[in-house]
């Protein structure tokens, strides 16, 4: 939820890179280490945890993921095929046309 609301506010990456740095450490961490790395304030990220909008798009995003039988990171679902991991390159030059 933390990763939607930064992403709402243009920071998805910074938040993101920040997420996988202490979840690869395997410290602990809570909204005021996210904040420091990424520059919102703890109780901004706190209240995102609980932002009833962002919850329900989060739900829709894991309801989504649970149809097309999605399991991990990174998946793509691209004219209802579902990929995952990489793209090959024929599927990414056919979108990008």
């Amino acid at each position: 939820m933390i990763a939607i609301y930064a992403g709402a506010k243009g920071k998805f990456w910074e938040m993101n890179d920040a997420l996988y740095s202490l979840g690869r450490e395997k410290q602990p961490f809570n909204t005021r280490t996210l904040a420091a790395m990424t520059g919102f304030s703890p109780g901004e990220l706190t209240a995102a945890t609980k932002h009833p909008q962002i919850r329900e798009f989060l739900l829709a995003d894991i309801r989504s993921g649970m149809r097309y039988g999605i399991t991990g990171t990174p998946s793509y679902v691209i004219d209802e095929q579902v990929y995952q991991g990489s793209l090959p390159p024929e599927i990414l030059k056919s979108i990008m046309q």
